[in-house]
């Protein structure tokens, strides 16, 4: 064959082959996934763009469903449940489950398991909190906000959990509180402003890392908190949404362990023992 043919033939076979595999993508249905820059779950600019670990866990899942056209579209919370309302292919990864949401959105099996935020301290200075640990080694909120001369932060109309609110909700500056505006308490902690704060483990990680100090801190757990809050994907209350909860549910275990090993990364060295302490324990109880 002459160089002149074998090129012809080549490009004949790229002629029928495009358009055949673009036919064949374009085919698969669309799914919409909805997501929000909340570093590290999803990072959405920096030299760390997308290497988020819920991004990492989105793109896991992604590959384990090839039927589908997978398209990211960023939006606010409040646009995603629109959507999830009015559209009848979108999905998201890390909803929580509520009534008031199953009415609208079909959930798959827990894909993605959490702890709840956690009291922050520096490690140098963790004995000023050691006071107010149980048998358990948490925190006892009780103790912790009778205590007199510490100072710790909060974010300005944050909702940290039905634990933590009722304590933050009814103290003032007078009683140590230090209103935040934006999640800066990894600073105020590393220049002696505040003494403490709360935060989920993985955001602590990030703020920390920012800095240049991510091993600086640590967690710790508050006392009466569930150990590990499960997460599911959400998707349209439709028979396409249902279809594709389905397919999730097939390869929702191994979601749940890849995700457990990109959440890790993000986590200091006692929340990771703590984490997996929760989780065997559960698992032991399992039928």
């Amino acid at each position: 064959m002459t160089v002149r043919r074998l090129i012809i033939s080549v490009v004949s076979l790229f002629a029928v082959a495009l358009p055949a595999a673009a036919q064949d993508i374009s085919e698969k249905p669309i799914v919409r996934w909805y997501y929000q820059s909340f570093p590290p779950l999803h990072i959405t600019d920096g030299p760390q763009s997308g290497q988020g670990f819920a991004d990492k866990t989105l793109a896991f899942l992604h590959a384990r469903l090839p039927g589908y056209n997978h398209l990211k579209v960023y939006s606010s919370l409040t646009r995603m449940h629109s959507e999830l309302k009015a559209r009848t292919n979108a999905c998201h990864l890390g909803l929580f489950k509520t009534p008031e949401r199953e009415e609208y959105a079909y959930f798959s099996d827990p894909v993605i398991e959490v702890m709840p935020n956690r009291l922050v301290v520096l490690k140098e200075k963790a004995s000023r909190v050691t006071p107010f640990l149980n048998r358990e080694r948490e925190v006892d909120l009780d103790k912790l906000f009778a205590a007199q001369g510490l100072m710790y932060g909060v974010e300005i109309n944050r909702v940290y959990s039905p634990r933590i609110n009722p304590y933050i909700d009814r103290q003032t500056k007078a009683d140590g509180k230090v209103e935040l505006p934006s999640p800066r308490y990894a600073a105020l902690l590393l220049h002696g402003r505040i003494d403490y704060g709360f935060a989920f483990a993985f955001e602590a990680s990030f703020r920390f890392k920012m800095l240049g100090r991510g091993s600086a801190y640590m967690t710790l757990p508050i006392a009466g908190e569930p150990d590990v809050l499960e997460n599911y994907v959400g998707c349209s209350k439709t028979e396409f949404g249902a279809q594709v909860i389905a397919d999730i549910n097939r390869v929702a275990a191994d979601v749940r362990l890849a995700h457990r090993g990109f959440y890790e990364e993000w986590l200091d060295d006692r929340a990771i023992r703590d984490l997996r302490a929760a989780i065997k324990a559960r698992d032991s109880k399992a039928p």
